[in-house]
């Protein structure tokens, strides 16, 4: 048997990591902002460092979407998707923090 010509397909690692990157950093924001509502009462410096993590993990998710596409792995739905993922989080920060200024 030649497995020589048996094509295999790389993971769509970066697709993956589109989809997943975004949401861990909003969960992880959600995790320390509202341990306050449960009694444990979290250091500015941790929430700061949260909110941080969360920037570095939109950028990150919009960087690995569009590398993703630039690569042209298969399924494209999950670039394209970790993008969408990551432009309605933003959005819903914006209207979020936008909401709170009122």
């Amino acid at each position: 048997m030649n497995t020589s010509n048996i094509s295999t397909k790389p993971a769509p690692i970066w697709g993956i990591l589109s989809l997943a990157l975004s949401p861990l950093g909003l969960l992880i924001v959600i995790y320390f902002a509202s341990g306050a509502g449960t009694g444990a009462v979290h250091s500015r410096g941790v929430i700061t460092f949260a909110q941080y993590l969360l920037l570095s993990l939109l950028g990150s998710g919009l960087a690995s979407g569009v590398m993703g596409l630039v690569r042209r792995e298969q399924p494209k739905w999950l670039s394209v998707s970790g993008l969408i993922l990551t432009f309605c989080i933003i959005s819903a920060i914006g209207l979020f923090s936008y909401s709170l200024d009122d």
